[in-house]
């Protein structure tokens, strides 16, 4: 057994939280305006979410745990892919899976960021998106009106060039607050420099109460089967009552409730290997699994898990397809400013998860940096040889060499 396996499906705490409900926190997100929203078109957007999770879930690929938000890092990505035009655009939406369809895409991710964002007594859960863009650099006003339309994203005014350091700062308070002090330090020391234009940002913040609670009581030291030959000593919790639940040939699967019963955990737990699971797992698979959930008295026994995790995403979507948005010069996000001038220079994500007896508490972050690309300069203030050449025949007419061009 892989220690992946405690956190494979842990990141569909994410992808079930799709479904009409509510929430409460503290500060009030703005509102998206979700006017021309269809049932229909949340299904599209909420299928093209799950299926970049599987996919990048299955990108990462690490022999370690695995622990991220799809829903954080498809929502920084949607309002980058807003200023995206041409090839880069294409490449976007390949690996994202975005509707190219604006009236499709628009009212319905805003329904979704709403539904995310509705009060409740049972659970907490918010999202929020901004942007930080360089004072005096001239961010074009319809991407804007876009962006705070239909994503409730805030935009900040900040200055990259003159407090850098200051300015990280403030954007990783923004994130800790959002977080619920949970992911403190997001952006590293040096991460932004003075050519930074723009910063890019989501969280994403929930917590909720096991609607059936494992027992304190209960809880005890036992072992965790890392693979056939290696084992650690881990808190072990159990609860016996009614769950949904299955199994096939390869795994049993099982829906663990938080109270209000819109959010869930599901788990999938392997009878041999988890690779042979993951060489399986589809959005199709996935639906076919949750298809045949019935509701069965089970004993369940899970680790306690205190996790943080950080991704460098660059690597991993280059690896998916995506290389224009990483290239000065190929990058075209002229619909953010009017220009090409703007490329991504780095995309972090970190996540931080908690298991325990009464509950679940799980936030993701995500920062898309964008600098601008200085063209290329070429200053002849030294030396240098130069040719006369005829380009109809290819010879060399005059050559010669500069030492001192005031004599």
């Amino acid at each position: 057994m892989n220690t992946k396996l405690v956190t494979l499906l842990v990141i569909l705490i994410t992808l079930t939280s799709f479904l009409p409900g509510c929430t409460k926190y503290k500060y009030t997100p703005p509102k998206a305006d979700e006017t021309g929203w269809s049932e229909e078109g949340v299904e599209e957007l909420s299928r093209a979410i799950n299926r970049f999770a599987i996919n990048l879930y299955l990108n990462i690929s690490e022999k370690e745990n695995i622990f991220f938000s799809p829903y954080s890092i498809f929502s920084a990505f949607a309002l980058l892919y807003e200023g995206a035009r041409g090839d880069t655009a294409r490449e976007l939406e390949r690996v994202f899976f975005f509707p190219n369809d604006q009236t499709v895409r628009r009212p319905n991710f805003a329904r979704i960021y709403n539904l995310i964002n509705n009060s409740s007594r049972y659970f907490d859960l918010h999202t929020a998106n901004a942007l930080w863009i360089q004072k005096n650099y001239p961010i074009l006003q319809d991407y804007l009106q876009v962006i705070e339309t239909y994503y409730g994203g805030e935009a900040f005014n900040v200055d990259f060039s003159g407090a850098t350091e200051q300015t990280r700062k403030t954007i990783n308070e923004w994130i800790k607050y959002q977080t619920n002090y949970t992911i403190k330090d997001f952006f590293p020391p040096n991460s932004i420099d003075p050519l930074t234009r723009l910063v890019l940002t989501n969280a994403i913040y929930f917590k909720g109460i096991w609607l059936k609670q494992f027992d304190e009581n209960e809880t005890t030291e036992d072992i965790f089967w890392i693979d056939n030959d290696t084992t650690v000593k881990i808190q072990m919790m159990k609860v016996y009552d009614f769950f949904n639940y299955t199994e096939t040939d390869d795994l049993q699967i099982i829906e663990l409730p938080y109270k209000g019963k819109r959010i869930c955990m599901l788990v999938l737990l392997p009878k041999r290997n988890i690779e042979q699971i993951e060489d399986n797992l589809t959005i199709n698979s996935l639906n076919s699994w949750v298809e045949n959930l019935t509701e069965q008295r089970i004993e369940v026994y899970l680790p306690k898990i205190n996790l943080s995790t950080e991704y460098s995403l660059k690597e991993i979507l280059e690896s998916m397809g995506l290389y224009s948005i990483f290239c000065p010069g190929e990058a075209d996000f002229s619909g953010i400013d009017g220009t090409k001038n703007l490329f991504v220079d780095e995309a972090i994500h970190k996540a931080f998860i908690k298991i325990d007896e009464k509950g679940t508490e799980a936030s993701a972050a995500t920062g898309i940096i964008m600098p601008i690309s200085l063209p290329t300069i070429f200053r002849a203030n030294h030396p240098f040889i130069f040719l006369i050449l005829d380009k109809e025949t290819d010879i060399i007419l005059f050559m010669g060499k500069i030492v001192n061009p005031a004599e």
